[in-house]
């Protein structure tokens, strides 16, 4: 985050009820499939939660291609300190599943390591299917 949006900060942990983590979108990039989160009820998506300016915003709409390969919404995350309304960004066009890489996965995998996800989502990222 502090490459693409150099003004950002880390806010919180938090976590959007409703929702499950899925890879719906093919990436050139990652030769695999990447991120998005999709409406589940009882499901939680676990994230962290960014202070952006303007500035920031626009790059990661431009880092994320919106409008076109995702969109974004205000969601409702429940972080330690309470609830707050943040951007959160979905696929535009998504496809059944698409297994991400190895490497993408891990990148997830210790983020939440890192900042303390819950056991049982860490477990759930173990059992993703990916692509080698």
């Amino acid at each position: 985050m502090q490459h693409r949006c150099p003004g950002s900060s880390l806010l919180s942990v938090g976590s959007l009820p409703d929702y499950k983590l899925a890879f719906t979108a093919f990436s050139k990039t990652w030769n695999a499939g990447v991120a998005d989160v999709v409406m589940a009820d009882g499901e939680r998506v676990w994230g962290l939660v960014y202070a952006l300016s303007e500035a920031d915003l626009s790059a990661l709409d431009e880092w994320e291609g919106y409008p076109e390969q995702y969109t974004r919404f205000l969601g409702s995350i429940e972080t330690p300190a309470g609830s707050i309304e943040a951007w959160l960004y979905t696929v535009s066009n998504k496809k059944e599943i698409v297994a991400p890489s190895r490497q993408y996965l891990e990148i997830i995998r210790q983020a939440a390591l890192r900042h303390g996800f819950p056991e049982a989502y860490v477990r759930m990222l173990a059992e993703v299917e990916i692509t080698e």
